[in-house]
């Protein structure tokens, strides 16, 4: 069999579909096989194997599913699917060799595809794209024209909204942030210690300047309770949610 490798998998068409309920891809087997065996008629190849799988490992077909995908001629048809962790046992059998390739591969999309879910879900979380805005107040001490977006993680519990950010090598007089009913402004500058210039870098690729962000909150704080820390150089906002929930019972005067 020829040497399978990354660039070889990418070139070949495998169809995936990714199942919500088990947070992991499907993917064609007959796709697969046809790239590990360079069979000309992977599709019976693999009838040969399942029957024999029967025999043998039954439990690696029962793991097997089918789902519609379309095919070359544009139609959908049930299709034998199985996860990563099935189609390397699988691969395993019938190319030792091509193991190691697509682990490497699997995990790469299967990464992608969490990584990509996570940036939707918390999207969805705050309903709507996170502001990567620049605050349009004036500001001397913070111009705006070149700021960079602050990267954040932003996630919210029952009772609070965190907002988390790196800011190491920002000095205490040099980092601010403010809050509203409606969102969070975080700005601040990081100075070079290389001001006058005396290094001369072979990589310079840490940003030094200024940064700001503004973040629109997903539901009203109580901007008293809030509270900033800045630990190793990774702030941390903790804002409490209104309770909107809570009732007083009034006293009532009698005039």
């Amino acid at each position: 069999m020829a040497r399978i490798d990354i660039k070889t998998i990418e070139n070949n068409t495998i169809r995936r579909q990714w199942d919500e309920n088990s947070n992991q891809y499907f993917y064609s087997i007959v796709d697969i096989i046809g790239i590990v065996t360079n069979s000309s008629d992977a599709r019976n190849y693999w009838k040969v194997l399942k029957s024999r799988l029967k025999n043998t490992q039954k439990e690696l077909v029962t793991e097997c599913n089918q789902l519609k995908m379309k095919a070359n001629d544009g139609k959908f048809y049930l299709t034998d699917v199985a996860g990563s962790n099935t189609l390397l046992q699988i691969i395993k059998l019938v190319s030792k060799e091509s193991f190691g390739v697509f682990e490497l591969w699997f995990d790469q999309k299967e990464k992608e595809k969490v990584d990509s879910k996570t940036t939707k879900d918390l999207t969805n979380l705050w309903g709507g794209k996170i502001d990567d805005s620049q605050n349009k107040e004036a500001d001397e001490s913070y111009p705006q024209l070149n700021d960079a977006e602050l990267q954040i993680d932003a996630y919210q519990t029952n009772t609070d909204i965190f907002i988390c950010a790196f800011v190491a090598g920002v000095i205490e007089n040099d980092l601010s942030v403010t809050i509203n009913c409606k969102e969070v402004i975080v700005k601040g500058k990081r100075e070079s210690k290389n001001n006058t210039g005396e290094f001369n870098f072979s990589e310079q690729e840490l940003y030094w300047g200024n940064f700001s962000r503004t973040i629109p909150l997903p539901e009203e704080i109580e901007m008293e309770k809030a509270e900033a820390i800045n630990s190793h150089g990774v702030l941390k906002l903790k804002l409490p949610k209104i309770n909107k929930s809570l009732t007083k019972k009034l006293e009532i005067k009698f005039i």
